[in-house]
């Protein structure tokens, strides 16, 4: 890389973070003009003019068309995608892997499941093996596989780089990339946990109508969990498990938790609670949410009690939410938004609108993610995405 990128020094430093915010505002807004950019950003407009040679350069944008203004027209910048691929992996507690490869802005080239015991040691050589598949196939491409991210349910800590808390307990304390870095021969890694890739993956691929400055994101998995971003930011905490929004309490000594603890929202909403109050000693499997449907629209009577249940303490918890965050949306994600169709959906809206007071909710959005079972992998995508002039920087 020449120009900016790969420079060293302060000044270097300097140029580069430059470089990403411009390239950010590209990926989330596009298409965007140069003086879009140096409005919205605060970066001159000589800046972001040298930020962008640099991006179109390394073949990371592209000059796409013009926006007819009442002055001089301006060029309009794209992210360019064929440049190289991005791998991203998700790991779930029912052992099943989901990958997806895109190119550079996130078109999908493949994607497939893998399904294997649940041995930390086994997960790895998977990733091995179909990293080193993807690396050949596509190293073609001018910048070929650019970079591999990992979404771990459950709790990861970024201090150690090691599985912090997961329900199944070979994987607790696991360090994840000490056994996977030597065998992946310099491909750049990112691991994070489900709840903040999520949140990533919506704000690049989910809903676009309007600007993301504020979005809550409600991964509901076997678990439940929140990642937040604010304007750019995701606040993690102290010690990075601030995702952790299932383990709040709003039974007084309540149902039991899978945590222990008795009363946590989780133990309500929780398709994992659901499915085994509904399917005692039965292993899950993802088409049992659509016979919960069939059955819950057909008025069987165990099926719509706790249905019911679930909408009114969903309801809750994101009552919660808007008075501890004020955000702009909250998107549900991950199994629990596969479950809610727009009959449930608007039975949970309700019942915020009914507690929360219009002036605290006005401009709030409430919606389900339309990227579906994708919704973390893709956010694995975007933890790359966000990374890229990172990347080729140290790659030079």
């Amino acid at each position: 890389m020449e120009g900016y990128i790969g420079e060293n020094g302060t000044l270097g430093l300097m140029k580069n973070l430059n470089i990403e915010k411009v390239f950010k505002m590209i990926q989330l807004h596009a298409p965007i003009s140069r003086a879009t950019i140096s409005k919205r950003s605060g970066l001159n407009k000589a800046t972001v003019s040298s930020c962008v040679a640099v991006l179109i350069e390394n073949g990371l944008v592209a000059e796409q068309g013009q926006e007819m203004t009442t002055g001089r027209p301006s060029t309009l910048l794209e992210p360019k995608g064929e440049s190289g691929v991005i791998m991203g992996i998700e790991f779930n507690v029912f052992s099943l892997s989901r990958i997806l490869v895109t190119d550079l802005v996130g078109r999908q080239l493949e994607s497939y499941t893998v399904t294997h015991r649940p041995d930390p040691d086994v997960f790895v050589d998977i990733v091995v093996k179909h990293a080193v598949r993807i690396r050949a196939e596509y190293a073609g491409k001018r910048l070929g596989l650019v970079g591999i991210a990992i979404a771990v349910p459950g709790n990861f800590n970024q201090q150690s780089q090691r599985v912090g808390y997961m329900v199944l307990p070979d994987w607790i304390d696991y360090p994840l990339r000490e056994k996977l870095e030597p065998r992946l021969h310099g491909i750049p890694l990112f691991l994070d946990m489900t709840s903040i890739v999520g949140v990533l993956g919506e704000t690049h691929f989910g809903r676009r109508s309007t600007p993301l400055d504020y979005l809550v994101f409600v991964n509901g998995a076997w678990g439940i969990s929140v990642g937040v971003y604010a304007n750019g930011n995701i606040p993690m905490g102290v010690s990075g498990f601030s995702e952790r929004f299932g383990h709040t309490i709003v039974h007084a000594n309540g149902r039991l938790c899978a945590c222990g603890n008795k009363g946590c929202l989780q133990a309500y909403i929780s398709v994992r609670s659901l499915f085994e109050r509904l399917y005692p000693n039965v292993d899950f499997a993802e088409h049992y949410l659509q016979e919960i449907h069939r059955q819950y629209h057909q008025g069987k009577e165990n099926v719509v009690e706790a249905i019911d249940e679930l909408v009114y303490y969903l309801g809750i918890g994101l009552i919660n939410l808007i008075s501890s965050y004020n955000p702009g949306k909250i998107c549900i994600g991950g199994l629990l938004g596969k479950l809610l169709d727009s009959s449930l959906l608007d039975r949970v809206k309700q019942h915020v609108r009914d507690i929360i007071p219009h002036y605290f909710r006005k401009n709030l959005e409430i919606y389900c993610s339309e990227l579906g079972e994708y919704s973390i992998v893709y956010g694995c995508i975007a933890s790359v995405k966000e990374n890229l002039v990172s990347i080729l920087s140290h790659g030079n």
